[in-house]
Order: structure tokens, then sequence, then C-alpha cells
């Protein structure tokens, strides 16, 4: 037999052993999956206080209103309408607004409003959706209305180029956002099985007892000629 086919050899034992070692401790496993996805489902459900999302959409576009309708639109004016868009995602992020929108609402600094608030350009279109995600669904509200209120006359103060519409406006959530219990359950699951398996495999690891002349003849890579029964 060639060193090639010896090491192919116990590199095949080695996974039928790690195939039976989960085998033989399957309970344990699946006692420590179903454990890991009731304990998910539990502090998604009951431990997990429920967020409200409210959001709204601004267009952006590069060109003032023309007198001829029937104006033909060109593909540079929407690079630049996209480009204006990233620009003005800065500008709606810096904390003398967001300062203006705490204030607007309540005592409330631009840190804090960014924990909220998300900014971000729709399928990298001339869209900007502002998105506002909280426990309390009226601050949630209120947030993206403000923001959503005082883009337009900010934006065109500070970059003097383009236009600002309000295609979307925002809505007070009535209800709270999915919480995704099966989603957390089966990640409750898979750390259920590593953990089992990995309790598994440090048992067997640590495991040295004898019960065959197989296991002698793997550990030591000797001949087992015979075996004497007890």
């Amino acid at each position: 037999m060639t060193k090639k086919q010896s090491m192919s050899r116990e590199e095949g034992i080695d996974l039928v052993e790690l195939i039976q070692t989960f085998w033989k401790h399957k309970f344990l496993i699946l006692a420590l999956m179903i454990i890991g996805a009731f304990a998910m489902i539990i502090k998604t459900a009951y431990l997990t206080e429920p967020d409200f999302t409210s959001s709204g959409i601004l267009y952006v576009s590069n060109r003032k209103e023309q007198a001829n309708e029937n104006a033909a639109i060109l593909k540079s004016d929407i690079d630049t309408s996209r480009t204006l868009s990233t620009t003005y995602i800065e500008i709606l992020k810096t904390s003398k607004f967001l300062d203006e929108v705490g204030e607007a609402i309540g005592s409330y600094t631009h840190e804090d409003i960014l924990r909220y608030v998300t900014i971000s350009t729709i399928n990298d279109t001339e869209l900007l959706k502002v998105t506002t995600t909280s426990r309390d669904p009226r601050l949630a509200y209120l947030i993206t209305k403000n923001i959503l209120d005082k883009a337009p006359g900010k934006l065109k103060s500070v970059y003097k180029k383009g236009e600002v519409e309000l295609v979307d406006p925002p809505r007070y959530p009535e209800k709270e956002n999915d919480r995704n219990v099966a989603r957390n359950a089966l990640i409750g699951m898979l750390a259920g099985f590593v953990l089992g398996a990995f309790v598994a495999f440090e048992y067997n690891f640590f495991d040295t007892r004898v019960r065959r002349g197989e296991d002698v003849a793997q550990r030591y890579n000797i001949s087992i000629l015979g075996e004497i029964s007890e």
C-alpha cells in the first residue's frame, strides 16, 4: 500500500469516526438545537421590545422646471441627479441640520437622531429615502416628517443647483415591525448544533479509553493478531 493510499484510508476512517461521534451524541445535539431555538423564540417574542418604522421619499433633480414640458431628459441630467443624491445625503447627515430637526421635535441632539435614521438612495436612482426606526412610533414619525419637511430648503440653501420634491410623505406607523421569529429560531438551532457538535467532539477527543482492538491498531498504527475475550 502506497503512502498516498494509506493517508486516504486514514482520512476516510477519521471522517467515519466523526460521523459516528455525532451519531452517538445525536440526542445531546438535538436537545441543544431545540433549546437554542426555544431560547431565541422566547427572547424575540417576549424579551425584545417592538420597534416601529416610518419612511418617506424625496426626488432629486438637477433641472429647473422648464417652459417646454416636452423637453427631453438627457442621460447626463440623470447622472448628475444621482451625484446630487449622494451629496444631499451627506448634507442631511450634518450635525447642524440634525440639531435643527432635534430641536423641532424636542431636546434631541444630532447623535440621538443618527441612532434612529437611515438616509439612502433607492437602487442607485435619484430617489432619496429617509427611514426612521424607533420603539416609539410617534418619535419615528416626527423625525421622518421633520427631516422631509426641512430637507428641500436646506439642500437648496447649501447646494444652489437642482430641485428637491417630496414624492412619498411619511405615514404614522400603526403596526410594529416584523420580529423575524422564524429566522431567529433557525439561528438558535444552528447555534445549538454547533455547541452540540463541539461538545461531542471534545468528549470523543479526551476519551482515551480502549474498548476494542481496532482502537489500539488505529491509535498506534499496528496490526492486531488476536483478542482475548473476558
